[in-house]
């Protein structure tokens, strides 16, 4: 895994933590939705775009911006 995906991952499950503090009631909704990202990336590039508009959708969540 690239330092980048990684990175993007990481900040994700972050963001995820910090808007659903209990990890029971997110952990496996999050790896369901990793996979079908996952599937639905053409290429690791593609996942890693996806997964950035994800991660910049919860930090505006979280730090209450309009989505």
């Amino acid at each position: 895994m690239n330092d980048d995906l990684r990175e993007a991952l990481n900040d994700t499950a972050g963001d995820l933590a910090q808007l659903i503090p209990n990890t029971e009631d997110w952990s496996n909704w999050i790896i369901y939705f990793l996979e079908e990202l996952e599937d639905k990336a053409v290429n690791r590039a593609g996942f890693l775009e996806m997964l950035l508009e994800v991660q910049d959708y919860l930090s505006k969540r979280i730090g209450g911006g309009s989505t």
